[in-house]
């Protein structure tokens, strides 16, 4: 699945394994080897923990510049109104279909 913002195209590919790290990270933006935005969610998360880390990273697309912690505070509120109406990103995350990375390979992709 590929998401288009301000002429910029990001790839979201899920993990076989934990992204883990000592800050119990879930998700990152980073750069591919093909140089291609890409939007890492751990797939072993239960799904709506990875469609609310999902809407957090497009978050952080849509307005690079907000903090941290706004990003996460508007995150969960957005996340929770969109659950409690019926709007779930789980359509976005069925659609997530561009391969799995092992945790090596996201590391290689967090590195670049």
């Amino acid at each position: 699945m590929s998401i288009t913002c301000d002429a910029q195209t990001f790839q979201v590919k899920a993990t076989t394994e934990p992204i883990g790290g000592e800050d119990g990270v879930r998700s990152f933006l980073g750069q591919s080897d093909e140089a291609t935005n890409v939007i890492v969610v751990d797939g072993t998360m239960p799904r709506t923990r990875q469609e609310e880390v999902l809407m957090h990273e497009l978050i952080h697309i849509a307005e690079p510049t907000m903090p941290e912690m706004m990003v996460r505070e508007l995150g969960g509120r957005l996340y929770g109104a969109l659950r409690q109406n019926g709007l779930l990103v789980a359509n976005m995350m069925g659609k997530v279909q561009d391969g799995t990375l092992t945790k090596a390979e996201t590391a290689a992709i967090n590195k670049d």
